[in-house]
């Protein structure tokens, strides 16, 4: 016989015997579901249907192996951690065991049955999972998996990434392939100055100092570096006598060389900023893809910037941040408002210095140094050439005042080419006549100014060894680095600066311009 009882109240009864329950309660429900209105608590109870298999996963599939050798309870194989993808049917899980650390996934087939497994990270020594740390607190952002387990730094990977293999049981990764931080730039661009007769001086009442920042292989910026010195050559000293204020401070440079480091392998791009004095604003020159733009790793990148463009302006907080603030180690993480946040962590690094294998108390003295902020003049003097012609065929040539003899005595005396010093060079260029040999040209070259400055990396000993130097040549023009002659404008070379000066139609033939030697 079977009994069917209509609950008409739909009210769950706890409180009374069941022998005295009024008509239409019950005491208890299974697979039920009540659905209620936003008026009162009243509402209809309903049949649920319990949980149905939609996948199942054969015997020995989900075995991780790594060189060939199963990950089971010989080897103390255990999951200290998973993550449900219920979004893309996958399931990631944390596996430590004494041979190796694995990071893997299983995703649903297309058939809603099959499956099959993905190795996302195997370690041997970097992950360094424990068995007492298990990893409780996963959340997934797009591609990016966060974790962390209060043992190692916050992580991430990137799931639609295979991260190398180890080698010979050696790891072909480092914690900075997971770590949460990205490392920024740590040294600020080196910048010189030079002065072009073609262009306007969008620089002349401008104080700008540059910086730059890293794009990595998953999307994310870097803190920006420190910030150059300020690309700014003042004129001389005259005092405005309406206004009683400094008229020489005016730029009479219109063009800043900026050079910056491109980073290792993990970064993709380089973002190029600059700000201006007095002002918060930190504003983007451009992005440079270093594939696409050939650039080597581990070494530097120029631009040529004369500020005559509209640019775009990254937000204030740029500006302030200094680093990624993530803790050394943390228990719980979370996401909020586009956020990674942490809990139960540990912050802040100890100045801590190893002697003998033991760590000894920090003992440090500081104090002021200082040095005179000066201009110096040089004494030059010129001589006539007697092998200075356009042409290398045609040599032998006694042109007047075409050599210029440098005199660095002063300077050695006091060790002044040290590490930050400026030098700067100002040429008057013009001629008054041909030579007989081959079609002359019609138009005389207007005479011309060019000036340029190099800031010394280094300290030199002598101007033999600043002269002899790579740093000098690459400022003076090699074949490196010199610009095609019509793309002079656009070099920072002290050769680019000559060859963008001088006018075509006073060249021979009158058609194309040759750069100097």
């Amino acid at each position: 016989m079977i009994t069917k009882t209509t609950f008409i109240k739909g009210v769950m009864n706890k409180s009374v015997d069941e022998r005295l329950l009024p008509q239409g309660e019950y005491i208890d429900g299974l697979n039920i579901r009540a659905g209620s209105t936003e008026d009162s608590e009243m509402g209809a109870i309903e049949n649920s249907k319990g949980n149905e298999l939609l996948t199942n996963i054969p015997d020995g599939i989900t075995t991780l192996e790594y060189n060939g050798t199963p990950l089971d309870e010989s080897n103390g194989a255990m999951c200290i951690g998973a993550y449900e993808d219920g979004a893309n049917e996958t399931i990631y899980f944390f596996v430590t065991s004494e041979i190796a650390d694995i990071i893997a996934s299983w995703t649903v087939g297309e058939d809603g049955v099959s499956g099959g497994i993905r190795y996302h990270v195997i370690s041997t020594s970097v992950l360094n999972f424990s068995k007492e740390n298990r990893i409780v607190g996963i959340d997934k952002v797009d591609d990016l998996l966060f974790f962390t387990d209060n043992l190692n730094p916050p992580r991430k990977i990137n799931v639609t990434r295979s991260y190398g293999e180890p080698e010979n049981d050696v790891d072909s990764i480092t914690e900075e392939d997971l770590s949460v931080i990205v490392k920024p730039p740590l040294n600020a661009p080196t910048i010189s100055t030079f002065n072009s007769e073609r262009r306007g001086n969008y620089l002349e009442d401008k104080i700008i100092t540059f910086s730059y920042r890293w794009r990595y292989q998953d999307g994310e910026y870097s803190a920006l570096s420190p910030f150059s010195e300020a690309a700014f050559s003042p004129i001389g000293f005259r005092l405005d006598l309406d206004g009683l204020f400094n008229a020489g401070m005016k730029n009479r440079m219109n063009n800043a060389v900026v050079e910056v480091e491109t980073g290792n392998d993990r970064v993709k791009e380089i973002q190029i900023c600059f700000k201006r004095s007095g002002d918060n604003s930190v504003y983007v020159i451009d992005n440079y893809d270093k594939e696409g733009l050939d650039i080597d790793n581990d070494s530097t990148f120029n631009i040529n910037f004369d500020n005559s463009k509209i640019y775009t302006v990254l937000p204030q907080e740029e500006l302030f941040r200094l680093y990624d603030n993530v803790p050394k180690k943390a228990k719980a993480q979370t996401i909020m408002g586009n956020r990674v946040m942490y809990g139960n962590y540990i912050d802040g690094h100890n100045m801590q210095v190893t002697e003998g294998g033991r760590e000894v108390e920090v003992d440090f003295d500081a104090s002021l140094i200082s040095s005179e902020v000066f201009t110096k003049p040089v004494d030059t003097e010129t001589f006539n050439s007697s092998a200075y012609d356009i042409d290398p065929a045609n040599t032998g040539y006694s042109v007047t005042d075409a050599g210029v003899r440098v005199d660095f005595t002063n300077f050695l005396s006091s060790n002044e080419l040290s590490k930050g010093s400026v030098i700067t060079f100002t040429f008057n260029i013009s001629h008054d006549s041909y030579t007989t040999s081959g079609t002359a040209p019609t138009d005389f070259q207007d005479s011309f100014n060019i000036s340029s400055s190099i800031v010394l990396s280094q300290d030199y000993a002598s101007a033999n060894d600043l002269m002899g130097s790579p740093e000098f040549a690459a400022f003076i023009g090699t074949t490196g680095n010199i610009k095609p002659i019509a793309d002079a404008d656009e070099g920072g070379t002290l050769t680019d600066l000559f060859n963008a000066n001088v006018s075509t139609s006073a060249l021979p033939g009158g058609t194309q311009k040759q750069a100097v030697d």
